[in-house]
């Protein structure tokens, strides 16, 4: 286990918080907020009756999961539709990459 003073990766950080805390072992969005908590100050940020609010409905079991949502954005992008603005941009820097390795 890294100590403290060498976590400088979102994975240190996660191993750290569930090294600590057995309870988010098994909760990835109780982590999620302990993540935000520790790293990004939230409760600090937006005060405690907001922080009770956003937790409540972070856990609320009818709150889908963040990983849930943005596997479905992809799958509707991947589909063609609603497609990012900066699509374009990473498709020409895939194929400036592929020049590359050919040589071109």
């Amino acid at each position: 286990m890294k100590v403290s003073k060498g976590i400088v990766t979102v994975r240190d950080k996660v191993e750290q918080l569930l090294f600590e805390f057995d309870v988010l072992r098994d909760n990835d969005m109780l982590l999620w907020l302990a993540y935000l908590n520790r790293y990004h100050k939230l409760r600090e940020l937006i005060g405690e009756a907001n922080y009770q609010v956003l937790k409540n409905i972070i856990l609320d079991s009818e709150t889908p999961k963040f990983e849930s949502i943005r596997r479905s954005r992809q799958k509707i992008q991947e589909a063609g539709a609603y497609q990012g603005k900066f699509r374009d941009e990473r498709l020409g820097e895939q194929e400036n990459v592929k020049d590359i390795i050919r040589g071109s």
